[in-house]
């Protein structure tokens, strides 16, 4: 599966799992998506040192939660869909040290998203 294929799997799968989140996502899936592909690809690159990614994270946070309308209730909803589509993308190579550090990676977001929609 690649990429848009991935971000387009999410996107259904994450509207299914919780069909209240769909009035928030305005613009064409198509380029939400690849919006999305282009932040985990972000987080990725710095899995070693999430803690510079503050001011990305501050900035995603408020506009999620301000303009979006996002509440934290959200965010385990999102995880346990991307986690479920990165690893059935990936089955033949997912382990469960994989499953590990996409959690601690997306916890990590969430809360630093959830707190700078706070403010």
């Amino acid at each position: 599966m690649n990429k848009e294929e991935a971000a387009q799997k999410f996107y259904a799968r994450l509207f299914e799992a919780a069909p209240s989140v769909k009035p928030m996502f305005t613009t064409d899936i198509k380029e939400q998506g690849k919006k999305l592909v282009s932040t985990l690809s972000l987080v990725v690159s710095k899995l070693d040192k999430l803690d510079t990614l503050a001011d990305e994270i501050t900035y995603l946070g408020k506009r999620h939660s301000g303009k979006y309308g996002a509440e934290p209730g959200h965010y385990p909803v999102v995880a346990k869909t991307l986690i479920g589509v990165l690893k059935e993308g990936n089955a033949e190579k997912w382990t469960n040290a994989h499953e590990e550090a996409w959690s601690t990676a997306l916890n990590f977001v969430a809360k630093a998203m959830i707190e700078a929609g706070k403010k």
